[in-house]
């Protein structure tokens, strides 16, 4: 995990413990999850004792920014894609596609028996 604060808000990391702790042990283990929070930028939350919480967060700028990557990413392939077209010679016919086999002989049409001897 990436310890680098978040940039946008400010989430909140959840740490569930099902058993109940004594005072002193709940100290130490708030004191342990709020050094973590803050080294990964966030607030924190610790429920002991078999307590349940539950935290939603809004993904929207989320997936705004890995739309945005996407998109980045679509124009590097296309400019890509239209670079090796152009480096191919540009005569507009494309050259022929020959299926290989895995060893990487060329596939044609089968062979009959005489064409194995």
């Amino acid at each position: 995990m990436s310890e680098q604060p978040c940039e946008k808000e400010s989430p909140i990391l959840v740490v569930k413990i099902p058993q109940v702790l004594s005072k002193q042990a709940a100290e130490m283990a708030e004191r342990e999850v709020e050094q973590i929070a803050q080294r990964l930028g966030m607030r924190h939350i610790l429920v002991c004792g078999g307590s349940d919480a539950h935290v939603e967060s809004d993904l929207r700028p989320l997936l705004s920014d890995l739309v945005a990557e996407q998109r980045k990413t679509n124009q590097l392939l296309t400019a890509l894609i239209t670079a090796m077209a152009e480096e191919d010679g540009g005569d507009g016919e494309p050259d022929p596609i020959i299926p290989r086999d895995l060893a990487g002989r060329p596939i044609g049409l089968r062979r009959g028996p005489a064409d194995h001897a």
